[in-house]
């Protein structure tokens, strides 16, 4: 793809001898187990959670404003080759197999599983913005023009708990939903609705995980409820045990609820501060403090600027920690 080739370039430029790299790489990168062998090109900003680590021969590039952002306990296989023309997001506790390829402004939501040679890009060749020309001039075309480049950018979005099988490419421009599944050498051409699971070139549905139909009510004590807590939320079995003291599912910083509020104007939360003190939580440009103890606090949803069928929360500061234990339309 061109958008490979153009950082392939970058990255040329920037890689000392594979012993100085190593060592730069320790010093550079502390926090994070980047193993001898692989190239890290950094000159945009690269984000790393605890317990991250990279594979022995992959490759990372991240240009000037670029941003690569990998979460908590993600892992980076063996000859993987990250490059972000724009923005590359991981989240907690995913890991990509050897050989995948994730390319230009892709998010991977939190605990997916991706198999080896799985690729992503949010860009392609270009073809046919001047069809008798030939397609190498005009990818050089694309890169050559800001407003080109932004215009044949399409960012993919892959959300939580997702499992893509081996050799699975994924077009651009696309969302996989929550919990879906890709089976083995299947090209995805289009959105992939949550818990679905998909097949086949080009990919089509099979089945399902579940009956994805959210409800107006969630609680935490509920186990059917859990895919309602959308996304943002420390929701594997290990943290579900160790967070039991908190009395509700955790999140930090940005979280999404997924509820029928086909009918009622507004969601109710019933919601504490993980911390002492007091945080702020945003919603649809309503903000509201949030204290150590469960209080329950109401948002209005105004359908014209909110999503009601995934509602998005955001802390003020980013850090914060909340237990949620339940969430309705009122």
């Amino acid at each position: 793809m061109n958008v490979l080739a153009a950082l392939r370039e970058c990255a040329r430029s920037l890689y000392p001898s594979s012993i100085a790299a190593a060592c730069l790489n320790a010093f550079r990168f502390r926090g994070i187990r980047i193993a001898r062998g692989a190239g890290v090109a950094v000159r945009g900003t690269f984000e790393y959670g605890e317990g991250c680590s990279i594979g022995a021969g992959s490759n990372i590039f991240v240009p000037e404003r670029a941003l690569l952002s990998l979460g908590k306990n993600c892992y980076v296989g063996r000859y993987v080759e990250l490059g972000s023309g724009g923005r590359i997001r991981i989240g907690d506790h995913t890991s990509l197999q050897d050989r995948c390829i994730i390319l230009g402004d892709v998010t991977v939501g939190r605990y997916c599983s991706l198999a080896p040679n799985v690729y992503i890009s949010s860009g392609r060749h270009n073809f046919d913005l001047v069809p008798q020309a030939l397609i190498k001039d005009q990818d050089r075309l694309v890169r050559a023009s800001a407003d080109l480049a932004t215009t044949q950018n399409k960012p993919v979005l892959v959300e939580d708990d997702c499992w893509l099988g081996i050799n699975v490419a994924v077009m651009p421009g696309l969302i996989i939903g929550k919990g879906a599944v890709v089976g083995a050498n299947s090209v995805v051409t289009k959105d992939v609705a949550p818990y679905g699971i998909v097949a086949g070139v080009p990919a089509k549905l099979v089945k399902r995980r579940l009956d994805f139909l959210p409800p107006r009510h969630i609680s935490h004590r509920t186990a059917a409820d859990l895919p309602y807590f959308y996304a943002g939320f420390e929701s594997s079995r290990e943290y579900l045990d160790k967070n039991a003291a908190a009395d509700g599912l955790v999140a930090e910083g940005v979280f999404v609820l997924s509820l029928n509020a086909s009918e009622g104007g507004s969601l109710h939360l019933m919601i504490k501060h993980l911390a002492p003190g007091n945080s702020t939580l945003i919603c649809a440009n309503q903000r509201l403090s949030i204290h150590d103890q469960f209080q329950e606090v109401i948002f209005d949803l105004d359908r014209s600027s909110v999503d009601t069928s995934r509602i998005q929360l955001r802390a003020e500061p980013s850090t914060s920690r909340f237990a949620v234990a339940e969430a309705w339309i009122g």
